[in-house]
């Protein structure tokens, strides 16, 4: 595989004294810069406008049907499934399908479709480190909201959070809150964690130190929720996934800390709904 990319004009080499210890990406650091940029400035533009749309809305929505509510849960779902995939575009372009293109150019035989997901880090790791990360990582998510909700009341915080926004709606729609609430915990994680923790992080390894990579692919992951009121906590838990992408070497273990930490905050909130 290492020849490979060798063999590509458009690679950048990792710069001396880096080292991605045996987790090398197969694209480039233009691909990584380009890939971000195609995913993240649409999206921010799209949460931008949502953030603007739920603070001028004034009125209450009408409230739904039983029937019209659950119609209107599975076109959420579906929407929201596919507004979560735009974050596997890229990924999947740079890490399977260009170097595939790349090495035919070259004269090369293909690396396979199974080389581009495991330099995703789709890797097989055992099931103790899955498990012990997702527990671990959510004990430190969970002290850090508390933090987090301590600071922001000495700070009277005012700005609404996405939760926020789901359980307004709710009143209105509950089964389509609900619908909200079930993409965030079973295609966001690996849509995201795709994107930000496998392809942006690692790719930004390819030219920065690992620290701030981790920084940075934290920050980016905290903005492009669109979530001011929860900004800061976003970032955290984008700093902890980042480390699990790491230190693990696989994508599993961020995937489960994810879907454990959105499945959780699920609860608290539909605990919350009236239906």
């Amino acid at each position: 595989m290492g020849d490979l990319i060798d063999a590509s004009p458009e690679n950048e080499r990792l710069p001396a004294g880096f080292s991605l210890e045996g987790d090398q990406p197969n694209w480039t650091w233009a691909d990584t810069v380009k890939g971000a940029a195609l995913t993240l400035v649409p999206w921010l533009g799209l949460a931008a406008l949502s953030i603007l749309s739920s603070s001028t809305q004034q009125q209450p929505s009408q409230h739904l049907s039983r029937s019209a509510d659950l119609v209107s849960a599975v076109l959420t779902f579906l929407l929201q499934g596919l507004l979560e995939g735009v974050f596997l575009i890229a990924p999947l372009w740079f890490a399977v399908i260009e170097p595939r293109r790349r090495a035919a150019l070259a004269g090369l035989p293909p690396p396979t479709l199974r080389d581009g997901f495991r330099a995703l880090g789709f890797r097989a790791v055992r099931f103790w480190v899955v498990a012990g990360a997702a527990v671990g990582g959510l004990a430190v998510i969970y002290l850090a909201g508390i933090l987090y909700s301590v600071v922001a009341d000495l700070l009277h915080f005012p700005v609404q959070t996405n939760i926020d926004i789901v359980l307004k709606g709710a009143e209105a729609a509950p089964y389509t809150a609900v619908a909200i609430l079930l993409s965030a915990v079973i295609i966001a994680p690996f849509c995201e964690e795709t994107f930000f923790r496998s392809f942006l992080f690692q790719g930004m390894r390819l030219r920065i130190n690992v620290w701030l990579a981790v920084v940075l692919s934290a920050i980016l992951f905290g903005i492009g929720h669109g979530d001011p009121g929860s900004l800061a906590l976003l970032i955290v838990i984008g700093l902890v996934l980042a480390m699990l992408r790491w230190r693990t070497r696989s994508i599993w273990p961020g995937i489960a800390l994810h879907m454990l930490n959105n499945a959780v905050s699920a609860l608290v909130v539909i605990q919350a709904i009236h239906f």
